[in-house]
């Protein structure tokens, strides 16, 4: 079966996309954090801030099941059976 295509992504780049997207989740709070304690508009920033962080966690939680899930395991499929007849 040919799964070459657009919508084909191999094992290796599941991996790095996964781990970009754990890179981006400790960047965003931070950055967003750190202009926040800049302008002092902490007031008005906190539901702001629990959205990003919330966010954030999603974002690890992609991340890390892209990064570390087995994708092609032999057990995943059944053994081929031969056809009585």
């Amino acid at each position: 079966m040919n799964t070459s295509g657009i919508n084909s992504i191999t094992t290796q780049q599941s991996r790095s996309l996964g781990k970009g997207l754990i890179v981006v989740a400790f960047i965003l709070p931070t950055f967003f954090l750190n202009r926040i304690r800049k302008h002092l508009h902490v007031v008005l920033a906190l539901p702001i801030a629990g959205l990003i962080v919330g966010i954030s966690v999603f974002l690890f939680w992609i991340g890390y099941t892209m990064a570390t899930t087995v994708w092609e395991r032999p057990d995943d499929y059944p053994l081929e059976e031969s056809s009585f007849q």
